[in-house]
């Protein structure tokens, strides 16, 4: 049984995954235009890398995701909206194409291996976005096709889906793989990276390494960095965003060879409490096509868990999925029609579950 659509809503208004970088995204993401202003002041001022930090929950790899996918939409319009383009007008501007993964650092992995990985999605980005970057006047490198074919062959392809993030089994496939050796891959998407991207005006691939609390403030954590320094962060055509929770940049920072190369970390701080209504109003709207649906979570009640949970959203959209799958299942004979009838059973299931929690 899927409960929501028991309901007449197509999906869980209340998923705590991050916003996609889609025009989803962008109606979803409330309460975070200055954020959106500094990143991309930021992600313009080439080039230190940006960085994001902030307490778990309140959205940070969301506000990257929908503020890079705004960016490539606003050039991909002024773009279309002009007139003739002439080369001197275009020159100047810069194009940023958010990368089609977010990618994590794992302590446990090589970083060779972490290289390859990025270089793979960077190239997998670029094919799929071929067709826009035509017609925004780029040129595709002559050898896209074979690179295409190679990437997407069932091979590779087989090995990502059984591997997941690339490991060894992908760098074993590149290695045996005719033609295309580790090096030859690397120095070909780095070559791409330069005919698409020229050194003015700039632009490339956006690349974000999430999550950077995984590898902890250790020494062992920023050699990684440092290595990452001189292996990817220096190579023309890629821009990088660094998210962690609140103090990782900075301690990660301290390292003597990072200093000046990173701009201070932009601080996400929890929503206002007025943006919470809007919140809640625009995740039923995009879940649900008519008026004929049914929510057993009241705007006022999401408000409650959003004030009581201080403000971390990803918080309170847990808390309301499970009000959501407590009433299915334990009184799924029950729907109140009244508000105060919603926000009743609300208080005493949120007792019940304060309760429990207190006894673990």
């Amino acid at each position: 049984m899927e409960l929501f659509k028991d309901w007449g809503i197509d999906e869980n208004p209340f998923k705590t995954s991050p916003l996609e970088p889609n025009e989803d995204g962008t109606k979803l993401l409330i309460g975070r235009t200055d954020e959106i202003e500094m990143f991309n002041a930021n992600l313009f001022n080439t080039p230190s890398l940006v960085t994001v930090e902030g307490p778990n929950g309140v959205g940070k790899t969301s506000l990257i995701n929908v503020a890079l996918y705004k960016c490539y939409e606003n050039y991909y319009k002024w773009y279309k909206e002009e007139d003739e383009k002439n080369e001197k007008e275009r020159k100047r501007k810069r194009l940023f194409i958010p990368c089609y993964r977010n990618f994590q650092i794992d302590p446990s992995k090589k970083i060779e291996d972490f290289i390859d990985e990025v270089l793979t999605e960077i190239a997998q980005t670029l094919l799929k976005r071929a067709k826009d970057l035509e017609d925004l006047g780029f040129e595709i490198p002559d050898d896209s096709t074979s690179i295409d074919k190679w990437l997407n062959s069932p091979m590779i392809s087989s090995f990502q889906a059984t591997l997941g993030p690339v490991g060894m089994g992908f760098t074993e496939a590149i290695n045996s793989s005719k033609g295309f050796e580790k090096s030859g891959f690397r120095h070909k998407i780095k070559n791409w990276l330069q005919e698409i991207f020229p050194a003015k005006p700039g632009g490339g691939v956006v690349c974000t390494i999430d999550n950077l609390e995984i590898i902890g403030t250790s020494d062992s954590a920023k050699k990684n960095i440092e290595e990452l320094r001189d292996s990817l962060f220096n190579i023309s055509g890629i821009r990088w965003v660094l998210c962690g929770a609140s103090g990782i940049v900075g301690n990660i920072a301290s390292s003597a060879r990072l200093k000046g190369f990173l701009h201070d970390p932009i601080e996400i701080k929890e929503v206002n409490t007025h943006c919470a209504r809007s919140i809640y109003h625009s995740r039923i709207k995009y879940c649900s096509h008519n008026d004929s649906f049914y929510i057993p979570l009241s705007e006022k009640a999401f408000i409650v868990l959003f004030n009581r949970l201080s403000h971390n959203i990803r918080d309170t959209f847990k808390y309301a999925s499970d009000f959501c799958m407590y009433t299915y299942y334990k009184m799924s004979d029950r729907k109140w029609k009244r508000e105060s009838e919603k926000d009743i059973c609300f208080e005493e299931w949120f007792d019940m579950r304060a309760i429990q929690q207190h006894k673990k």
